[in-house]
């Protein structure tokens, strides 16, 4: 394989992994958050609402996080043309 190649196929690889980080994380978490708000119209107490608020405000959080690190990542990530296939995908 030539460098072109090699730099080619590491570009494909790392958008893969990102897309499926991204399904695979976003989408349990965005039921984690759906659901709280569900919850949060049944609480009863404030102790109770209170526990949900922190579910709610953690897992908002979360989601912040991981957006801002996913395009972070695929924003400025870059790969060496040179460098073998197996250690771009220990990088990731």
């Amino acid at each position: 394989m030539n460098p072109k190649n090699n730099s080619k196929k590491a570009s494909e690889t790392r958008s893969n992994l990102l897309r499926i980080i991204s399904h695979e994380i976003r989408t349990p978490l965005n039921g984690i958050i759906g659901n709280t708000e569900l919850v949060k119209v049944k609480a009863k107490t404030t102790e109770g609402a209170s526990i949900i608020e922190a579910i709610s405000y953690s897992s908002e959080h979360l989601l912040s996080v991981l957006n801002d690190v996913l395009d972070y990542s695929i924003t400025y990530l870059t790969i060496p043309v040179n460098w073998p296939m197996r250690e771009v995908l220990n990088l990731m």
